[in-house]
């Protein structure tokens, strides 16, 4: 098991990677193709929706033959994809590219997560989760510092040749280690369609499923919408180099590494309520003065309390989703990545008009109390986010 672990974690590492590997990438992307940064977005939001809607396909597909079959033959594609957006020549083949992409790297995290749930008792899963998000933050610090460094001394084109080589590399021990664990039953695999999303709704009619995905979608236009244009602003305020943007950007990553390291005891500590409240009170304060931040030198300090913050309250969701069906897990955990992807899709394009026309100091500042108030919210409504069962009410 350990060693599947290890596995599932260094596919999220690429994963990660080439989620936010464009964010510093933003303005040499849309310098070689003469495009503005608000359009070049656009690569982020069509590889967030595809990532996002083909989770439709991959929760089900996932429930019916295998978690581990679909991650590492879902990895493989990815592998194929991202290295030919390295050969894109412009930016509509690139935005074209990085929807392949999405389509196929969205299977991988939440039916990791499904895994996890599967395999792992729910007492033990946010801690387990939250080192995981330890692997994720690598592959952030990862896409972010090797994206600058090689768009300041080389090509942003070789990002992706490199990340494609990984997620192949990881791929083939994956669909290797799948054999070791049972298919789901004949019988069970036949209650599972794949093309019937009628289930979807089925899901979101149910009260805990649909307040925990509206918070996550509201995570993914605030949080994760805001986040795209730190490296723009980044350039725009203090015409800072890729390569110090990449290094920037990476603290995030060490926010989230920090945060994984000590999981455990805010679990004890806190609790999820607080978890909640105190993580997104820091995103939003955090967010709210970014644009005022008299010293680039410090902006290390806030991406990396953005980073450990955020992950307290997001953590906090991604375990309540794991329990929230535990006979269906990668059906629910697939709707949740498409609820927040989905958030961020059009958090990036909404957030992206907001820059054009008012800039940077409004939008920020705009997100961060969207965070505020959804971390509010969903402290107050924690007990609607949770399956009855494990809060000790009536089921499903």
């Amino acid at each position: 098991m350990k060693t599947v672990i290890r596995l599932l974690s260094a596919a999220g590492f690429v994963v990660t990677a080439l989620v936010r590997v464009t964010d510093p990438l933003l303005p040499a992307i849309a310098q070689d193709f003469g495009t503005a940064v608000a359009d070049t977005a656009i690569i982020i939001t069509t590889y967030a929706l595809a990532y996002g809607l083909f989770q439709l396909l991959y929760g089900p597909l996932g429930d019916r033959v295998g978690k581990l079959k679909v991650i590492g033959g879902a990895l493989a594609f990815t592998a194929i994809g991202t290295t030919a957006c390295a050969f894109a020549k412009g930016i509509v083949p690139l935005a074209i590219l990085r929807f392949a992409t999405g389509m196929t790297s969205a299977a991988v995290i939440p039916l990791s997560l499904a895994f996890f749930g599967d395999q792992v008792s729910y007492d033990k899963r946010q801690v387990t989760i939250g080192r995981y998000i330890g692997s994720l933050m690598m592959g952030q610090i990862f896409g972010a510092s090797l994206s600058g460094v090689l768009a300041e001394y080389v090509s942003w084109r070789v990002v992706f040749i490199l990340i494609g080589a990984a997620a192949l590399i990881i791929a083939i021990p994956i669909h290797i280690a799948a054999r070791r664990f049972p298919s789901p039953s004949t019988e069970e695999a036949g209650r599972t369609s794949l093309f019937d999303f009628s289930g979807y709704l089925h899901l979101l009619s149910c009260r805990p499923v649909f307040f925990l995905m509206s918070a996550v979608f509201t995570e993914g236009i605030f949080s994760y919408g805001g986040f795209a244009f730190l490296g723009a602003e980044l350039r725009s305020h203090w015409e800072l180099s890729f390569l110090a943007i990449g290094g920037i950007l990476s603290s995030f990553g060490f926010g989230g590494i920090a945060y994984s390291m000590c999981v455990s005891w805010f679990v004890r500590r806190l609790g999820e309520r607080r978890m909640l409240a105190v993580g997104s009170t820091a995103v939003a304060l955090c967010y709210i003065i970014f644009s005022y931040i008299p010293s680039w030198k410090i902006v290390f300090v806030f991406l990396f309390m953005i980073g450990f913050a955020f992950y307290m309250f997001h953590n906090t969701y991604q375990t309540l989703a794991t329990e929230l069906t535990p006979d269906k897990r990668g059906v629910t955990l697939s709707l949740f990545s498409f609820s927040l992807y989905l958030g961020q899709g059009i958090g990036v394009t909404l957030l992206g008009r907001i820059v054009a026309h008012a800039g940077y100091h409004v939008m920020f500042p705009l997100s961060g109390l969207g965070v505020l108030a959804l971390g509010l919210w969903s402290q107050a409504r924690l007990g609607d986010m949770k399956n009855p069962e494990t809060a000790g009410g009536a089921t499903l």
